[in-house]
């Protein structure tokens, strides 16, 4: 009886330790399992914060390298400008004593169409002096678009046409002439055609001018997302 007692004492002894030993090791399993999972969630982060410092890093050097070729462009930039200012060939179509050789640059080729502008001038200052009468003047609404002419090659200048009709003796119409051919502002006449006798001519002239966009520079702020 009592080896019975025993036996069966024994038999739940070793139940209770397999009970505990399984216990056991499904606590180890949930914390090896918790500390995968953590390694796993860290091991991401680590990821995607050295791919985010790594955006960062080359958005860095990118600003780096624009900033070297500015600070390198700079030089040549402002030793080109000094030798405009200084050219007597650009002083001497300066427009009294406020105006600059740089001025004279920005009337030659404006940064926009001003047509008005264009029309002011070639009545005051063009054609005027000649003594001619001017008829008309309009400008034509589809210009030529990007230039091509030699006159601005190797630029991206615009250009848009203009049409005027005068009147006067032949020297007058000549010295009209002349007076665009001398302009500083680059134009190509097109087409004339001139009709009359030698003390009245009537001429009708087509022709195209440019100007060039102003170049729009600025500093940015760059934002790199995560």
């Amino acid at each position: 009886m009592d080896k019975n007692n025993n036996d069966t004492l024994t038999g739940v002894k070793k139940r209770q330790q397999i009970s505990a030993a399984n216990r056991m090791v499904f606590a180890w399993i949930i914390a090896a399992s918790l500390v995968i999972g953590t390694c796993g969630v860290f091991a991401q982060f680590l990821i995607r914060q050295l791919s985010f410092n790594n955006k960062i890093y080359g958005a860095i050097a990118t600003t780096s390298q624009t900033l070297d070729k500015n600070i390198k462009a700079y030089d040549g930039l402002k030793s080109g400008v000094v030798k405009l200012v200084a050219d007597v060939n650009l002083s001497a179509l300066k427009k009294g004593d406020n105006s600059t050789a740089l001025q004279v640059i920005i009337d030659a080729l404006p940064t926009e169409e001003n047509r008005s502008a264009l029309a002011t001038s070639m009545q005051s200052q063009v054609l005027g002096p000649t003594g001619v009468t001017i008829n008309s003047f309009s400008v034509t609404d589809s210009g030529s678009g990007v230039a091509s002419d030699a006159t601005v090659k190797g630029t991206d200048a615009s250009s848009f046409d203009f049409s005027f009709s005068i009147t006067g003796s032949y020297a007058q119409i000549q010295q009209a002439i002349k007076n665009m051919e001398r302009s500083i502002r680059p134009i190509t006449v097109k087409t004339i055609d001139i009709q009359g006798t030698s003390d009245k001519l009537s001429a009708n002239i087509t022709a195209t001018t440019y100007y060039q966009p102003a170049k729009d520079v600025q500093l940015k702020v760059g934002e790199v997302k995560p």
